[in-house]
């Protein structure tokens, strides 16, 4: 194994050079991230070209250990899956750059991803099986379509998450460590060399990037070094026997996946664009506790250690159960701590409790409106059969009084109200709501009406929302003239009587809500 040591120190040595070399020249070209007052506390305009520096000593080691293997016979060969994957990099790399000095729209920059790495998934490699908890994916497209999509969400993870000094390379390269470790488990020497090179890379790089950093890694590190943890997570936990498994690389990919997954969650449930950067990481998470840099890096650091070594578990005791566990360890231990992810959690939580409510409530909202709809559809509208229906659904429900007020259009004609007060105690400790509206009808006049009731659960219960649309469409198909004399309900429906022309209050509330519409 000296030789993985010797590649090691290849890398390294290439990067650290390199990654100077790549600073100096993002200053001259201008390639800065520049410092501003919401996410970016750097003190001073800073070059994003170290990603360059990463991408060419990767491939150098690689030539180098080519060359070596062919010579010698020391080292394995390379087959078309490595070629491939570097190339697909290398096509990262140089949508990273173009990102970093010209700008690109996330679609744009999504859809370039793709493009760069599909001749990895559809060509550069063979079709296997996928596993997935035991379950095995057979079909060839189905299977490359799941590798496609978690390359091209990993290439995501590592660009969202890198907002902090060091901590993209950090994770990056203890991903590599472990997916070094697997290959070498799972008889994979090709694998090996490539994790080896890159985290060599990655640490010759985190000599200039350490907190405070003085070079960033910017898209054209970022987006390259995601493609190839995942690749390599996925190639290293492969199994000649079973094939591909996706739980092993999701949970040596753990934090970042989690912290892009509770990104996705708060901007999408507070109407922010996902793309869109925010103050919400873990590091934010982390920093605003009251850690240093340092610290945090450390903290982020550990977190990614404790998740890789379940997952090398895993694969040494054949049980993707082991992976699973460390996972919803980790899980469980930052969003029970409060450290990061509750919030997001309890936005995610009364988000599922909404669609729930929602889907009870269809129905029942549903044969409301139909309800009404046969009232405005039928022919009978003046004999009051529609107040009967409300008042006999007020009744079964926890409504104290209904109240509906009716302003003609004709000359001479009076006011009407109807009324309806329940019999019922109302329970002390129950909560009390009322609800009214005024209504201008399509051919002329004002409608009013007016809901109390009481709720023993203490919020405001179904039945506001659905008498009011039953009012809402009483109000709108009342006949017109009104007949006179209006037939006589039944005692326990209601009472009716010709009421006073309209307040001066009421009718300064109805010319309100026109004026406002």
């Amino acid at each position: 194994m000296l030789w993985c040591l010797g590649l090691c120190v290849l890398t390294f040595a290439l990067s650290g050079w390199w990654t100077h070399v790549a600073g100096e020249t993002g200053r001259r070209l201008g390639v800065l991230d520049l410092p501003d007052q919401e996410r970016k506390h750097h003190a001073a305009p800073t070059p994003r070209t170290g990603g360059l520096a990463i991408c060419l000593s990767l491939v150098a080691g690689i030539l180098a250990a080519w060359g070596v293997g062919e010579v010698t016979g020391l080292l394995p060969g390379f087959s078309r899956p490595t070629w491939w994957m570097l190339g697909s990099a290398l096509s990262l790399c140089a949508v990273g750059v173009w990102d970093d000095r010209f700008g690109m729209t996330a679609r744009r920059k999504l859809l370039w991803q793709i493009v760069s790495i599909s001749p990895f998934v559809f060509l550069g490699r063979p079709a296997e099986p996928v596993m997935v908890l035991g379950w095995a994916i057979e079909s060839p497209w189905i299977s490359s379509g799941l590798i496609l999509l978690w390359l091209v969400a990993c290439s995501n993870f590592i660009n969202l998450l890198d907002g902090m000094d060091g901590l993209a390379a950090t994770l990056g390269m203890i991903v590599c460590l472990a997916s070094g470790g697997l290959a070498g488990w799972n008889g994979q020497p090709e694998t090996l060399v490539l994790a080896v090179a890159l985290a060599g890379s990655l640490a010759g790089f985190l000599l200039h990037n350490w907190p405070p950093a003085r070079i960033f890694m910017g898209d054209c590190g970022s987006l390259p070094l995601g493609f190839l943890v995942g690749g390599l997570a996925l190639q290293a936990s492969a199994k000649k026997a079973t094939g591909m498994t996706l739980v092993v690389p999701a949970v040596l990919l753990a934090v970042p996946l989690i912290d892009t997954s509770m990104a996705i969650v708060r901007r999408k449930l507070t109407g922010r664009k996902i793309g869109q950067g925010d103050r919400g990481h873990i590091h934010h998470a982390l920093r605003d506790r009251g850690l240093s840099s340092q610290q945090t890096l450390l903290a982020v650091g550990g977190m990614s250690l404790f998740a890789a070594l379940g997952a090398v578990a895993a694969t040494m005791l054949g049980n993707d159960l082991v992976a699973v566990v460390s996972a919803v360890i980790l899980l469980g231990v930052l969003i029970g701590g409060r450290i990061f992810g509750f919030q997001e959690t309890m936005l995610l939580t009364r988000f599922a409790e909404t669609i729930w409510r929602i889907g009870i409530e269809l129905p029942r909202l549903i044969r409301i409106r139909l309800v009404s709809l046969r009232f405005e559809l039928s022919t009978a509208r003046g004999e009051l059969r529609f107040w009967h229906k409300i008042i006999r659904r007020a009744r079964r429900l926890e409504v104290q009084e209904v109240e509906f007020l009716l302003e003609p259009v004709t000359p001479g004609q009076s006011p009407v109200q109807l009324r309806w007060q329940s019999t019922k105690q109302v329970r002390p400790v129950a909560m009390t709501w009322e609800t009214s509206a005024t209504l201008r009808r399509d051919h002329g006049g004002l409608a009013m009406f007016r809901l109390r009731g009481y709720s023993s659960s203490g919020v405001m219960p179904a039945a506001a929302a659905e008498l009011s649309e039953l009012l809402v469409t009483l109000c709108r198909v009342f006949p017109e003239p009104i007949p006179e004399p209006l037939p006589e309900p039944r005692p326990e429906l209601g009472v009716i009587r010709w009421s006073a022309p309209l307040t001066a209050d009421r009718e300064q509330a109805a010319h309100s809500i026109k004026d406002a519409a």
